[in-house]
């Protein structure tokens, strides 16, 4: 049972991992055409750093999706 729930967090953390890192790569790929509003300024609280947090949130949506979807069709 302990593996069970290692191998669950794991998973999870390696999502969530993924999910960060490919909402800050659409992030930094957008940022040159971004408006300045929608820029991040490094140590502010803005509107870009809420772009960049929501596109983490879409593609955590996203990965945790195409993890459920695939575990569903592996029948795991």
């Amino acid at each position: 049972m302990g593996e069970a729930k290692k191998s669950g967090w794991a998973r999870r953390w390696g999502e969530a991992l993924a999910a960060v890192l490919l909402g800050n790569v659409i992030y930094f790929a957008l940022v040159p055409y971004l408006p300045p509003g929608l820029r991040h300024e490094p140590f502010q609280l803005d509107a870009g750093m809420a772009l960049d947090f929501a596109l983490c949130v879409l593609a955590y949506v996203a990965v945790r999706w195409i993890s459920v979807v695939w575990s569903l069709r592996s029948g795991s």
